[in-house]
């Protein structure tokens, strides 16, 4: 109630008492307060303190290299100068909410695409402080979008499939990348992995296999993928049917083929009959032009490309042997002759004379005969591969004994008037 003038002093105040922290600065501070009376200048002064907390300086630090859509990891570095950190309060710049916490936990986040960000971090204290914003900026990369192509169709015994890249990345430094496959054929061993851009791998069985791809670009940002692979065939086993493996000159072959094309359908078929000669089609009758042996391969491929194994069997074509009953015999009434014919050499045969009658064994080469008159014998061969030869006859002339009369009456009735020997 007393008239006067009031003025205060001391760092960072005004005389009309507005105190300004920043500019007194931390620490405790000394205010005092004048008042001077209007009546005879009488002055009363009064000191009191204030103090200022040192702010806090906010501080963080993040995992690299910072990859769009993967994690980031965040770490607070701020140090407390007066009292204790309460909150954290996190701004990624990526159009996401404010992320308030209550600890200074590491924790992650994810950037929805590559570019910078301004990323903030403002700490409260317990005394109500706050700090100067952290401002830091970030460069998220962008992540490679992999991917590969694999072959339609490839076909055992031995699968050579090549692998080939399509990755891309946004920042177009695709040459920068590496690369590490897993071909996903576990028995394979080391070849089961590779680090080129285009490899290959041989597999021995029809799978499926998961082909995994992991890129990584020249920042470090790693990204995969995986595809089946299951567009491995089996190889076909060739088999082919004949009529019959064995002929004589001139006989044919009727060849069927029956081949399992396993998954696929037979397409093409190929033939090979060993003496110089094709053919393509699945059943075909065939004759040899000459005697011998032959080969007759098959293969076929099926409609997914796939080769089978060669099938092949052995075919004869057998000569015919030559029937040669030997020289014409000649035997006396009663007597016995052998027959002689010649031998054909390098084939084995059988023999069968008619009549067998006068014969004492008519499937012998040189039976003995017996006539009683005049007789031809007829010679049939065979070889042991069924070839009938053409037949041929041996003439066996049989003398008589002379008849030798008892009577002989030369008168001349007609009556035994000769007598003739015969």
């Amino acid at each position: 109630g007393v008239p006067g003038t009031p003025s205060f002093s001391g760092p960072g105040i005004t005389s009309g008492g507005l105190f300004t922290p920043s500019l007194a600065g931390p620490g405790t501070h000394s205010i005092k307060y004048t008042f001077t009376a209007t009546a005879g200048g009488c002055i009363d002064t009064l000191t009191k303190t204030i103090h200022v907390y040192e702010p806090t300086v906010a501080a963080f630090s993040f995992t690299s290299p910072a990859c769009a859509t993967k994690d980031v990891t965040f770490s607070d570095n701020t140090l407390p100068t007066e009292g204790t950190l309460s909150t954290w309060t996190w701004n990624f710049g990526d159009g996401s909410p404010v992320d308030v916490r209550n600890n200074n936990t590491p924790f992650t986040h994810k950037f929805p695409a590559f570019g910078p960000y301004t990323v903030t971090l403002t700490v409260s204290t317990s005394n109500g402080c706050q700090s100067t914003p952290k401002v830091a900026i970030i460069t998220v990369n962008p992540q490679p979008k992999v991917n590969f192509s694999i072959p339609p169709s490839v076909c055992l015994p031995n699968a050579n499939v090549t692998f080939n890249d399509l990755s891309s990345i946004a920042d177009g430094t695709e040459a920068l990348f590496k690369y590490t496959w897993d071909f996903g054929d576990i028995g394979s061993g080391a070849a089961n992995s590779s680090t080129n851009k285009n490899p290959s791998h041989t597999y021995t069985t029809t799978g499926p296999f998961t082909i995994k791809l992991q890129v990584e670009t020249g920042v470090g940002c790693l990204h995969d993928t995986s595809i089946l692979l299951n567009t491995i065939h089996p190889q076909p086993v060739a088999l082919f049917n004949t009529d019959k493996i064995d002929v004589c000159v001139g006989g044919s072959f009727n060849f069927t083929d029956n081949t399992d094309p396993l998954d696929g359908i037979t397409t093409q078929w190929n033939w090979t009959m060993d003496d110089g000669n094709v053919r393509n089609t699945p059943t075909f009758t065939y004759t040899y032009g000459a005697e011998g042996t032959y080969n007759v391969g098959l293969f076929i491929f099926n409609s997914y490309g796939c080769r089978s194994t060669t099938a092949t069997t052995v075919m004869s074509v057998n000569p015919y042997p030559v029937a040669n009953a030997g020289p014409d015999k000649i035997v006396l009434e009663g007597g016995q002759v052998t027959l002689t014919p010649a031998v054909p050499i390098g084939i084995n045969v059988t023999y069968l004379w008619s009549p067998a009658a006068t014969l004492n064994n008519a499937a012998v080469s040189n039976p003995l005969s017996s006539p009683k008159d005049d007789i031809t014998y007829t010679l049939n061969v065979t070889s042991d591969k069924g070839c009938v030869a053409r037949p041929d006859q041996v003439f066996v002339k049989v003398l008589k004994m002379p008849a030798i009369p008892n009577i002989f009456s030369p008168n001349g009735d007609g009556i035994h008037d000769r007598w003739g020997i015969e």
